[in-house]
This record gives C-alpha cells, structure tokens and sequence, in this order.
C-alpha cells in the first residue's frame, strides 16, 4: 500500500510494531500491533469452543470437555437443538481458523467443534438465527487471535526541549484490544478516549 494523502495529513506505514503513523504539529498517532492480545476464550463468551489437536492448545481451557474423545466431541455438538459450527485448522507458516474448510487438505483439517445450547440459548433470550451470528463472531475474533491480528491506537504528545530544542514524544493516551480492520472498529466509542483536537488524525488513519 502506498502512502496516501488524505486532506492535511499524511499517513504512513511504520516499521514493526508501528502499522500506520500519522501527525500534526501536537499528536503523532500511531496504530500499533499488539504483541501480547489477551486471549479472547479467556474473557466472557456464549459459544463453548472444543478442539483437539496434536501440537496447539486451542479452543476454551481445560475443562469438563477436554478429556472427551472427537466422537464424543461430535455426538455433544451435533445434539437435536444445539446451534453448532465445525472448525477448521490451516497450519502453514502460522495458524488460522474457520467455519468452512480450507482447499489445502495436507496442511488442514477439522479440529473442533463451536456450539451452544437450547438451555444456553434461553439463558440468554437469543434466537438460533442470533447464536448462529455470535458463533461466527467468535470464531473470527479468535482466528484473529490466532493470527497476531490483534492491535491498539497510542497517541503521543510533542514536546520540544527548550534547552537544546530536541523533540520528545509523551504518551497521552492509549486504546488495545482491536483486531481485524480499523474502519470496522466502534469509532464513537474511540473518539471518546481522545482528546477532541486528535480525532482528525483518527479520521485520517480511518479514511486511509
């Protein structure tokens, strides 16, 4: 991707960590990969993800399930009234998941199963049609996971030393926990982390 030019400012590719960087006389506003994301089945979720596999501790943490064989595995997801996804591994120069398989059937393979239960579905006053969506959601954010694709927004003042006239740069604020792409992240919701006169370098990264 080129660098492009977008109103007054200019955004561009960084070097690793740094993914985009863009500024202004007061800001430099950097979109920045995430090096340690916080596991996504280690927080709050609806769908109970079971997965086996030789080599990769995937899915949801040691628990009731995990001693179970993949027939077992099978006959529990697959039940009458359980809404449930097959997942699917591809294992080559790192890892990514999904609902549907792969083309390459050497370096793929089922290893899994998401699902959720009538009882969970009542619980929680969702249709099939809504846990078949929060399913999906939640596959997409852990295969994101999986991937590194996980990063956070840090917005550095400039201050310039008035002694030897050297710029140095003070983190303001700093937003994690983002995957996928920017323009699909709840930009309301970021804008109110920042201060006011940095959301043009924001809309600037978004329209990028």
């Amino acid at each position: 991707m080129n660098n492009t030019k977008k109103e007054k400012y200019e955004v561009k590719e960084g070097n690793y960590p740094i993914i985009l960087s863009v500024e202004n006389d007061k800001y430099v506003m950097n979109i920045v990969q995430d090096e340690n994301p916080f596991d996504p089945r280690e927080k709050y979720h609806i769908g109970t993800m079971i997965c086996k596999h030789d080599r990769y501790s995937l899915g949801d943490k040691p628990g009731e399930y995990n001693e179970m064989s993949i027939d077992d595995v099978t006959e529990l997801a697959t039940a009458e009234g359980i809404v449930w996804f097959p997942l699917y591994l591809y294992d080559h120069s790192g890892i990514t998941m999904r609902t549907t398989p792969f083309s390459c059937p050497w370096d793929s393979g089922q290893v899994g199963y998401i699902f959720i239960s009538k009882e969970q579905m009542e619980e929680e006053k969702i249709t099939p049609e809504k846990a078949e969506e929060y399913l999906r959601y939640e596959v997409e954010e852990y295969d994101n996971y999986l991937q590194g694709n996980y990063w956070g927004i840090v917005l550095e003042e400039k201050k310039i030393c008035l002694t030897c006239n050297h710029t140095e740069y003070e983190v303001v604020e700093s937003l994690w926990g983002f995957f996928g792409k920017l323009k699909d992240a709840p930009i309301l919701d970021i804008k109110s982390n920042f201060p006011e006169d940095s959301h043009e370098l924001l809309q600037a990264l978004i329209n990028y």
